[in-house]
């Protein structure tokens, strides 16, 4: 698969990829470790690191069995803004998956660079059959 580095899919590691499945998977423990390593070792756009900030208090609450989310969601929403709060509550409790991933499909929908390339491969073996006719 072929992506454009200027995407969101181009610029995805393995780190973050497996914290998404985690998320998904609702297996907290893990995420946690993957959010931690991402924010100790990954450069990435702000907005992403700010979201991976946000997961990270998040999911320091809901592991904590003497903790309630609800008592720290204001305060939460006050230091990182309603909007990267709901997609981070929303990947927590399963409502958001995979958030800041453009959708795609088996087919690789709204992966351009890998349409493009698809679509010369095509080229190439419609000229070659040409020529094999020939």
């Amino acid at each position: 698969i072929e992506f454009d580095e200027n995407t969101v899919w181009g610029q995805l590691t393995i780190v973050e990829l497996k914290l998404l499945i985690h998320l998904a998977l609702q297996q907290f423990d893990e995420a946690k470790e993957c959010v931690e390593a991402l924010l100790q070792y990954n450069e990435n756009t702000v907005d992403r690191v700010l979201f991976y900030r946000a997961l990270d208090v998040v999911l320091e609450v809901v592991l904590d069995d003497e903790l309630e989310l609800d008592d720290y969601v204001a305060n939460f929403r006050r230091m990182f803004g309603n909007a990267r709060m709901d997609a981070v509550l929303g990947s927590v409790d399963g409502s958001v998956r995979f958030h800041g991933l453009t959708p795609t499909s088996m087919k690789l929908e709204g992966l351009d660079r890998h349409q493009r390339l698809i679509d010369s491969y095509r080229k190439l073996h419609a000229a070659r059959a040409a020529v094999a006719a020939a």
